[in-house]
């Protein structure tokens, strides 16, 4: 059975982004996958659905919008995992 994993791919590269999703099928993953190419588009995915993984081309764009974006990535990760840890903290006290 395959586990399923939900990628936000940052990348403007079509082929890239059927190649990673191509590995990622044949490593046993079902994979739900999203492609977006710009800082709004990324914000807009992120606080829309929720995400296992994300994975961004380093050499997407250059600038302070690529700045801005990586710390929107940054940021939105370290409260999911602030959260995601409370969660657990507060069952292991009951």
């Amino acid at each position: 059975m395959s586990k399923l994993l939900r990628v936000l791919n940052i990348d403007d590269s079509e082929d890239d982004a059927r190649l990673l999703l191509r590995r990622l099928s044949k490593e046993g993953f079902e994979v739900k996958f999203e492609r977006v190419e710009t800082p709004q588009a990324m914000a807009a995915a992120l606080s829309d659905r929720s995400w296992d993984i994300v994975i961004s081309d380093y050499a997407i764009a250059i600038g302070s919008k690529t700045e801005r974006a990586r710390s929107t990535v940054y940021s939105r990760l370290r409260y999911h995992r602030r959260r995601t840890s409370s969660r657990r903290n507060k069952g292991r006290r009951q």
